[in-house]
C-alpha cells in the first residue's frame, strides 16, 4: 500500500451528520471542501445554522 498522508477521499455524507459533527466540533469547515456548487450553498446554510444555535445556547 502506497503512502496515504496527502490522499484524498470523495463521499457522501447526510446533512444532518454533517450538522451533528460540527456542532460537536468534531469537524469545521475548513477540514474539507465542497465538489459542486449546489453542496456549497448546503453547507453554507448549515454553517449558518450551526452558528445560530451556537450563538443561542451562549445566551442562556
Amino acid at each position: 500500500m502506497r503512502n496515504q498522508t496527502h490522499s484524498r477521499v470523495r463521499l457522501e455524507i447526510d446533512t444532518q451528520q454533517l450538522m451533528r459533527l460540527m456542532q460537536k466540533r468534531q469537524l469545521v469547515a475548513s477540514d474539507f471542501r465542497c465538489c459542486d456548487s449546489k453542496s456549497r450553498c448546503v453547507l453554507k446554510q448549515l454553517l449558518l445554522e450551526c452558528s445560530a444555535r451556537t450563538i443561542s445556547q451562549s445566551g442562556k
